[in-house]
């Protein structure tokens, strides 16, 4: 018999999907005044739960410096899966990956104008990137970075040039519970 997950694998992920989402686009579309600045929330510490350890980023320049650093310590694999990615910063750390000869593959949503450039830039790089969805008029909304079976980060945090200034989050997963991310995005692509 298989051992039950630890809560961080199952429950995290759960919430951040639940509670992750665009606040400022939808704030504009119901007509209200939309806030540029970042959540006014202290950053959050590490939890642990037995070997793995979880961490919730909220948008700003701190969480992409983050997903930086965690590219840029790759050494054998890192999958990505994101709707919005037009950030040049976060292109450059993947292809700095995949020069190490890190194995990179993106999930790419080719609805998305600057995702599909973005992914034009990745290709030319020698990175293997997939377009999903292939039919009209659907979206692929999944967040995800898993880095070396050992780093997952999941949430509602896009990878658009402006996507700093959303209120949106992310959790950082480390441990032996971030391989199930990356099962996640394997079955995916």
């Amino acid at each position: 018999m298989k051992p039950a997950l630890p809560w961080s694998a199952v429950v995290v992920p759960a919430l951040l999907v639940g509670l992750a989402g665009c606040a400022p686009a939808a704030a504009a579309r119901a007509g209200e005044r939309v806030s540029t600045a970042p959540p006014l929330l202290a950053p959050a510490s590490p939890v642990g739960d037995g070997a793995d350890t979880v961490t919730v980023l909220r948008s700003g320049e701190a969480t992409f410096t983050e997903l930086r650093h965690v590219i840029d310590a790759a050494r054998v694999r890192v999958d990505v899966e994101v709707c919005e990615f037009g950030r040049a910063d976060l292109a450059a750390a993947l292809l700095r990956a995949h020069a190490r000869g890190a194995v990179v593959t993106v999930i790419n949503d080719p609805s998305e104008s600057a995702a599909a450039a973005t992914a034009l830039g990745l290709r030319a790089g020698g990175v293997d990137v997939a377009d999903y969805p292939v039919r009209a008029r659907m979206i692929d909304h999944v967040k995800l970075l898993v880095v070396d079976s050992d780093v997952a980060v999941v949430g509602g945090i896009n990878w658009g040039a402006r996507s700093a200034a959303n209120h949106d989050f992310d959790a950082e997963l480390r441990g032996p519970a971030a391989p199930t991310s990356s099962a996640c995005s394997v079955a995916t692509w």
